[in-house]
């Protein structure tokens, strides 16, 4: 059974481009709409989808295991913070 954002978390801004269907819901109580506001997360979606294929789109390589996306997540994110372990 899928939860609803909006009942799953507590999303108090949300910010998305212009595109009309994001208008229709109403998932947070602020919603700020524009370009400017979306280019650092698409920017890290970006470095994300460079480094880990499993993020690419959804073939062979994708993980449906949550740990495992998490550890994926966590061990890039300490590369490129220079963390040793």
């Amino acid at each position: 059974m899928a939860l609803r954002l909006e009942k799953a978390y507590r999303i108090e801004v949300l910010c998305t481009d212009a595109w009309k269907v994001y208008q229709k819901y109403t998932i947070s109580k602020i919603h700020f709409i524009g370009k400017s506001e979306t280019c650092l997360v698409e920017s890290k979606n970006s470095l994300i989808r460079n480094f880990l294929a499993r993020f690419n789109r959804r073939t062979k390589r994708y993980s449906k295991s949550v740990e495992m996306i998490f550890l994926s997540l966590k061990l890039l994110f300490a590369k490129l913070n220079g963390v040793c372990f």
